[in-house]
């Protein structure tokens, strides 16, 4: 797509979800870190699965209860927490980059990784696929198709880009804009009205943020997002403020880490952390082959 395509692209998508020139709005005090929960059955399979198949380094020594894995981004962790079957489903997802989308499906596939549905490429732009871990818990590939695009690095066992977005499905792009940009600061930046997908900027570097529009968005369930915040109090107090107010509970949390949930106007879970722990015990030696 030529640039001039892209641009009205992009004008096109501030002018469906409705972003102006607003100051941006006081911060609650960013780590630049984010961590996403995935509820699993199996602690130890699921940590075997994500090392083996998406090569995932373990963070620290696990528990029963809270695990956490380095995935090729920096600023993005993933935990892993024990919960019933009938707890998963719908939540955040994560879309990882990826230099080549048909190589790293083949190499997932061999591995009996389950897709769902086929490539969908959106011409000159990117190409996306679906995947399921082992307990249905979403996650996409993505790889851009722009120019230049090619000359990306690729790191880890899929040639990772070290670009993620984070997303969430919601009723209305334009309200859901609004609200995140408003109560959050994040900012929009990129659009797929075809698809109808925001995407908007975070304070953690190499992830962004993903809106889904979907007429009956599914939550209560699935992965949650953890934002990492300096102070708790003041996150707190700033949502407030704002006239969102708390939620109970800090699960999917350890018992005894502190957090703040709150919800988005579509039910979207979320929590603001000092940072999940990577575990009491020392970080664990990853074995090599050869």
């Amino acid at each position: 797509m030529s640039t001039r395509r892209l641009l009205l692209a992009a004008l096109a998508g501030l002018l469906v979800c409705g972003v102006g020139g607003a100051q941006a709005p006081a911060q609650p005090g960013w780590t630049g870190t984010l961590t996403c929960a995935v509820p699993v059955q199996d602690m130890k399979s699921a940590q075997s699965w994500y090392r083996d198949t998406l090569g995932f380094k373990a963070a620290a020594t696990a528990s029963e209860k809270w695990a956490v894995l380095e995935t090729p981004l920096p600023a993005l962790r993933l935990a892993l927490f024990p919960a019933p079957k009938d707890a998963r489903g719908g939540g955040a997802w994560l879309t990882f980059g990826v230099k080549d989308l048909a190589a790293a499906r083949k190499k997932l596939e061999s591995k009996q990784v389950k897709f769902v549905g086929n490539t969908v490429t959106v011409a000159g732009m990117v190409k996306l696929a679906t995947f399921e871990d082992p307990d249905g818990n979403k996650f996409k590939l993505f790889q851009l198709l722009q120019p230049g695009a090619e000359r990306i690095p690729g790191v880890g066992a899929l040639d990772y880009t070290r670009s993620v977005v984070a997303s969430h499905a919601v009723k209305s792009l334009k309200a859901a804009v609004a609200w995140y940009g408003e109560n959050l600061g994040f900012r929009f930046f990129f659009n797929l009205p075809t698809m109808k997908f925001c995407e908007l900027h975070t304070p953690v570097r190499g992830v962004a943020f993903g809106l889904q529009e979907t007429e009956r968005p599914a939550v209560g369930g699935g992965p949650v997002l953890l934002w990492g915040v300096k102070d708790l109090k003041t996150a707190r107090s700033l949502l407030q403020s704002r006239k969102i107010k708390p939620a109970e509970g800090t699960a999917p949390l350890p018992d005894g880490q502190p957090g703040v949930t709150f919800l988005d106007p579509d039910g979207n879970r979320m929590l603001f952390t000092n940072d999940p722990p990577v575990g009491k015990g020392t970080k664990t030696k990853e074995k090599t082959d050869g």
